[in-house]
């Protein structure tokens, strides 16, 4: 919810079961908060790959519904669907004239994203919480104009490489001179042209080419030794971590059961099967599945068994990144 009010991100990917708020509730309060045209796409994950969880996950107001452990290729075809991956320019100009035509001439192509600013403060606001592809800066505007945004802009965190045009009615060389000393990146002059500004926008901004992906999206094979389990080479950084993250896990059911914690272990059952064939390991899923099933009915001896046999698993586990 945080992240949503001040992060304005493209799409929230949300877990059903959480702690201190579960994502039926989360979805409901982000709908409640939000305001029109600002809809931002809720996609949710689950490992209850049931008709009545989706019912329920519409309802709540989510878009979109994964169910666990899911493939790569699946997630960014979802992705893909709600989420418009056109670069953003931000129009900063106090002029609705002005505003109007800046919007007609890019909107026409179909290339970019566009998001207004009536001043340099909204401006400012906006790229605060929103990366963009590229800024198109008046430089006379109320409460905060351009020559004051500009830097302002380029001391901002990771926001230093966006380019900046700067659009003034002035043509003299030393008003032109200053827009650049300001922090803008190069200036385009009122009245607009159409012509010139496409030219310059398509070369300051790469927009998203459709076979953007299909590096991606192509799914590899490869052919490897008995017992070896074969990773998505993109999250081959993130398997040892996680690997020691179940190893420890399996660890703390033993105690949590021992202490008669049989919901916690649930729950580390839950996730574990939720996660461990997203990370190409489709036996800590089942192993997760069996935990979560003999946690519901507090089988004490079976839980100790499966947590013990997970731990031998992960002990001798190899793996190797698809080429």
């Amino acid at each position: 919810m945080e992240k949503v009010r001040t992060e304005a991100p493209d799409a929230v990917i949300l877990d059903l079961m959480m702690p201190v708020m579960d994502g039926f509730e989360a979805a409901t309060k982000i709908r409640d908060n939000e305001a029109a045209p600002n809809r931002v796409p809720i996609v949710a994950l689950t490992a209850h790959a049931t008709e009545g969880y989706r019912a329920r996950c519409l309802a709540a107001g989510m878009d979109e519904y994964m169910s666990k452990p899911f493939r790569k290729e699946r997630f960014l075809a979802v992705l893909d669907q709600w989420v418009d991956r056109r670069p953003i320019i931000l129009i900063a100009d106090d002029a609705r004239e002005s505003r109007l035509i800046v919007r007609r001439f890019l909107m026409s192509s179909g290339d970019y994203r566009l998001v207004i600013a009536k001043n340099g403060q909204e401006a400012l606001d906006l790229l605060t919480r929103q990366p963009v592809a590229l800024v198109l800066l008046d430089m006379e505007m109320p409460i905060l104009g351009g020559f004051e945004a500009a830097p302002r802009m380029r001391a901002l965190p990771g926001r230093d490489h966006i380019p900046i045009v700067a659009m003034t009615a002035h043509h003299d060389p030393e008003e032109l001179a200053r827009c650049i000393d300001a922090g803008c990146t190069t200036v385009i002059q009122k009245p607009l042209d159409r012509g010139k500004l496409a030219a310059l926008v398509s070369r300051l901004v790469k927009p998203r080419s459709d076979t953007e992906l299909e590096h991606v999206l192509e799914p590899g094979s490869e052919n490897a030794p008995p017992g070896v389990v074969v990773i998505d080479p993109d999250i081959q950084d993130l398997v040892p971590r996680f690997l020691e993250s179940q190893l420890a896990r399996a660890k703390l059911v033993v105690d949590l059961t021992g202490s008669g914690d049989f919901e916690t272990v649930r729950r580390i059952g839950h996730n574990m099967k939720g996660t461990g064939k997203g990370y190409g390991f489709e036996v800590i899923s089942s192993f997760g599945e069996s935990l979560e099933r003999a946690a519901t009915r507090s089988a004490r001896a079976e839980i100790t068994r499966i947590a013990k046999e997970l731990e031998a698993y992960l002990a001798e586990v190899r793996w190797q990144a698809r080429s």
